[in-house]
């Protein structure tokens, strides 16, 4: 049985790459049919009847979050409701599964201040047409080992930045990244009396190994 997944680093971007950033909440995408009530005198145990209209409705999708007044995806909102336009958008849940649709940006709400409360920013997406689920990916589980390059002793302490996570080594020198959809990723190490290295790897198997070996600074 799969597991329920946390909603954290959900993202929602346009479709063209433009990712909206501080958001704390991103709306759920709400499916509904329309029906015609067919009942009559004839209809039996006195239960309404319905048939489908075959009209489906994706309903909205409302974000909020931080007002960032230079962040390019919260100006390019207030842009596409000021023209009307229809926009493609892509929300990309944790665990890689999406949903992927078109949208007409009808409120925006910017700059309400509270005494205690960051400046929020609030938008309002009406979807347009058929939105569509894609599942999960193909995932990795990528286990860096850090060592010296002298002597090969594990290396702690070690700052490893991947998959947009931040894990530090422990006494063996090895860490374990989650959750990594397959294809070329970077990563960057850094570790005090160390020299930093930045590399690309492929991911491309179920599990995979990287060895590190640092260099004394």
């Amino acid at each position: 049985m799969t597991e329920p997944i946390s909603g954290f680093k959900s993202t929602i971007k346009y479709a063209a790459g433009t990712a909206i950033g501080e958001l704390t909440s991103i709306g759920g995408i709400k499916l509904k049919g329309e029906t015609i009530d067919i009942t009559s005198h004839d209809s039996s145990d006195g239960w309404r009847d319905f048939i489908g209209t075959g009209i489906k409705d994706g309903g909205e999708v409302p974000m909020e979050g931080n007002f960032v007044q230079d962040d390019a995806g919260q100006l390019a909102l207030i842009a596409s409701l000021a023209t009307g336009a229809t926009e493609s958008f892509v929300i990309t849940f944790p665990d890689t599964s999406t949903w992927t649709f078109s949208a007409i940006v009808t409120g925006c709400e910017v700059g309400k201040a509270d005494l205690k409360d960051a400046i929020s920013f609030a938008v309002t997406l009406k979807i347009t047409g058929a939105p569509v689920f894609a599942g999960v990916t193909d995932l990795s589980v990528v286990t860096f080992t850090v060592t010296a390059a002298v002597g090969g002793a594990a290396v702690s302490d070690a700052v490893i930045v991947f998959n947009n996570e931040t894990k530090t080594t422990g006494a063996t020198g090895i860490v374990a990244f989650s959750n990594v959809v397959y294809g070329s990723k970077t990563y960057g190490i850094t570790c005090t009396s160390y020299v930093g290295q930045a590399k690309v790897i492929v991911v491309n198997g179920a599990t995979e190994a990287e060895a590190v070996a640092l260099v004394a600074a």
